[in-house]
C-alpha cells in the first residue's frame, strides 16, 4: 500500500499487520503496541462468501471436519475485520437460497451471521461459488475485499469471465479447505454415500497418481487466478490457519499493491 495517503490516527496492532505501520513512540508511552491509520484503508466492505453442501461434511485431515475448518477461518478473518473496523458483510446458501447479509462492523452481528452460517454449512444446496459471486456483485454498488471459503470443487468450477468481471471493480482471496486423501483405512465417498474400495484405498500406484492429478489441477488453476491478483491459500488442519491466514493475506497484499 502506498504512503502518500493522509494520516488519520492510531489503533491497536492486530495479527496481519504491517510492521512499518507500528509507531514506536506512541506503543511506549502507551504500553502497548499501535500502528497508524490512514484515511484510505480506515474503512473497507468486506464479504465473506462461504460456499456450502454436503461435501463440507468430509475431512481435510484425520481430525478435522471441512466445515469446522471453514468456519475457524471464517470466525478469524471476520474478527480481524472487526478489529480494523471494516465494515463485514457474508453471501451464502441459507434455507435453500441466497442470502446476503448487510454490512456491519459490530461483535453482535458477526456472531449472528457465524452462527446462521454454521446452521447451513452443510445442508445440500443448489448455488455454488459462481452463482454466490455473481449475486454478490450484481447486488451492491460497493466496492468490496471478497474472500471465497470454498474446497477444490469450488476452486475447479469457479469461473475465469467471472472472476475477470469482479476483479473490475473488487479484491477477490480464495482460501480452499483441502480434502482428506481417499488412501487410507475407512475412507468414505459422500458422492456415491459408499466406502472407498480397499483395492484403491491402499494403492500407492493410485495414490501417486491422484496426488499428481490433484497438484496440477490446484496449480493451473492458481496460475490462472494470478492473472487477476487473485492469491489462493490452503487449509488443511486447524494449528496452521493463524499462520496460513497471515500468509495469504501479506500476499494479497502484496499483489493488489495499491488497490488493498
Amino acid at each position: 500500500m502506498g504512503r502518500s495517503m493522509d494520516f488519520d490516527d492510531l489503533r491497536d496492532y492486530v495479527i496481519g499487520d504491517n510492521s512499518s505501520d507500528i509507531d514506536w513512540k506512541s506503543s511506549i508511552r502507551h504500553g502497548s503496541l499501535l500502528v497508524r491509520r490512514y484515511e484510505a484503508y480506515k474503512r473497507h466492505n468486506v464479504l465473506f462468501l462461504v460456499d456450502s453442501g454436503i461435501k463440507f461434511n468430509g475431512y481435510a485431515s484425520p481430525e478435522y471436519k471441512k466445515s469446522d475448518l471453514a468456519m475457524h477461518c471464517y470466525g478469524t478473518l471476520a474478527y480481524l475485520a472487526y478489529k480494523k473496523e471494516d465494515d463485514a458483510a457474508f453471501i451464502s446458501n441459507i434455507d435453500g437460497g441466497i442470502k446476503f447479509s448487510k454490512f456491519r462492523s459490530n461483535l453482535y452481528d458477526l456472531e449472528a451471521n457465524l452462527s446462521e452460517v454454521e446452521k447451513n454449512i452443510t445442508k445440500k444446496n443448489q448455488y455454488n461459488v459462481n452463482d454466490l459471486l455473481m449475486y454478490a456483485i450484481n447486488n451492491t454498488r460497493k466496492r468490496m475485499v471478497i474472500f471465497i471459503i470454498s474446497d477444490i470443487d469450488g476452486l475447479v468450477k469457479l469461473d475465469m469471465k467471472l472472476v475477470s468481471k469482479a476483479c473490475a471493480r473488487h479484491n477477490l482471496v480464495f482460501l480452499n479447505i483441502e480434502d482428506i486423501s481417499i488412501f487410507g483405512t475407512d475412507r468414505f465417498d459422500l458422492e456415491v454415500s459408499k466406502n472407498v474400495p480397499r483395492i484403491i484405498a491402499r494403492s500407492k500406484a493410485i495414490r501417486e497418481i491422484e496426488r499428481k492429478e490433484k497438484q496440477n489441477i490446484i496449480d493451473t488453476k492458481t496460475k490462472e487466478l494470478k492473472r487477476y491478483k487473485v492469491s489462493v491459500g490452503h487449509i488443511s488442519n486447524k494449528e496452521e490457519i493463524v499462520d496460513k491466514l497471515i500468509d495469504l493475506l501479506e500476499r494479497h497484499k502484496n499483489a493488489v499493491g495499491t488497490r488493498a
